[in-house]
């Protein structure tokens, strides 16, 4: 049903164009790229992160933007970009073209975060500063800023075509009678991992072998919301 709604405002408002649909026989690597070879206007992703990530990472570097409607389960990514299933089609009429960074785990890129997971986590950051971790609350690699009800997230605003991401670290503090939690942020380009029982890229996908986070500066083109959070 929302797929149909969908369907008909977007004809409604004059953006129709061509519709794949991807099945259990379907290559998306062969579709994007066919696609692309057309030099489309822009590819609008239904679905939910795991889909626009993968997108993502066959669009990098091309001129043609992406847009997302956000649709399924985990829609992080569109939330941080200000997009709602209610407000993705109006997004795609106001057409809002950033330049993002590409973040990459290896060969695996992501749009939006990495979090480093294990008891144990130690990362050397832009081949200067170590940092060993016991027990964590968080160890998160962040891209551009998300929308978020935790007050240790408040205020980092992270702008997603500087060439730089964030490392937030949350570690907790005991003290004689009562623990609390601490927030510590770093710039950087480039990480290093040195121990760890893997990552998690965009929320979906599990490294248990990630060795090194960089960034790919301005490679992709995303259509965002009014509402964004950078």
């Amino acid at each position: 049903k929302e797929l149909i709604s969908l369907e008909r405002k977007i004809t409604d408002l004059g953006l129709n164009g061509k519709i794949i649909r991807l099945g259990m026989l379907s290559s998306l690597e062969n579709t994007v790229e066919d696609e692309l070879k057309k030099r489309p206007k822009t590819i609008v992703v239904v679905g939910g992160d795991a889909l626009v990530n993968q997108v993502a990472g066959l669009m990098s570097g091309c001129e043609t933007p992406l847009a997302i409607v956000p649709m399924g389960e985990k829609n992080q990514i569109a939330a941080g970009l200000g997009i709602s299933l209610k407000e993705a089609c109006a997004v795609l009429l106001s057409r809002r073209i950033l330049n993002f960074d590409l973040g990459m785990v290896d060969d695996q890129p992501f749009v939006k975060n990495v979090v480093a997971v294990g008891k144990k986590i130690s990362l050397l950051i832009d081949d200067k500063l170590v940092v060993n971790l016991e027990n964590p609350q968080l160890a998160e690699i962040i891209n551009f800023s998300q929308p978020s009800s935790d007050e240790l997230l408040e205020g980092l605003l992270l702008n997603p075509a500087d060439g730089l991401f964030g490392l937030l670290i949350v570690k907790k503090i005991k003290h004689w009678f009562k623990s609390e939690l601490s927030r510590s942020f770093f710039a950087c380009k480039n990480i290093k991992i040195q121990a760890a029982d893997g990552v998690i890229v965009d929320g979906f996908k599990t490294m248990t072998k990630a060795k090194e986070i960089h960034l790919l500066k301005n490679r992709l083109n995303i259509i965002v919301g009014k509402n964004r959070n950078f």
